[in-house]
């Protein structure tokens, strides 16, 4: 039978995460994290920390369960969870995608191309 190789540990893709959405990171500095993204991308990268922000999910946590192998090679899926320990914050669940890039990880651009949006096409105002 052909061997598997392990699934990456949580925190090497929960910190994708945690990078992406830390206000005090520069966007210049996140554009490596997303896969294909370029210089172009990084309104997108600072409106998704400063939405998150502005909505309440601060201290964020993010959680990711079920991590599997997926159908492209070397891509793993989980189910990530984005929260607060605020109990006036819902958190919110999404599938994401994570590709390796040499000994670290990427959101995969189909994935940031669901979910950065999701957080607001302008930065919130106030």
């Amino acid at each position: 039978m052909p061997t598997v190789a392990p699934l990456p540990p949580i925190d090497q893709l929960t910190g994708v995460v945690y990078r992406l959405a830390d206000t005090s990171i520069p966007a210049e500095q996140k554009v490596g994290l997303v896969q294909y993204a370029t210089a172009d991308d990084r309104a997108t990268l600072t409106n998704f920390g400063e939405a998150l922000k502005a909505s309440g999910f601060t201290p964020l946590t993010v959680d990711a369960t079920d991590l599997q192998w997926a159908g492209e090679p070397g891509h793993v899926v989980a189910n990530v969870t984005i929260g607060s320990p605020n109990p006036v914050v819902r958190p919110f669940t999404f599938p994401m995608e994570f590709a390796p890039l040499r000994d670290s990880w990427q959101l995969t651009s189909r994935t940031a191309g669901q979910l950065l949006p999701l957080a607001g096409a302008t930065p919130p105002t106030g």
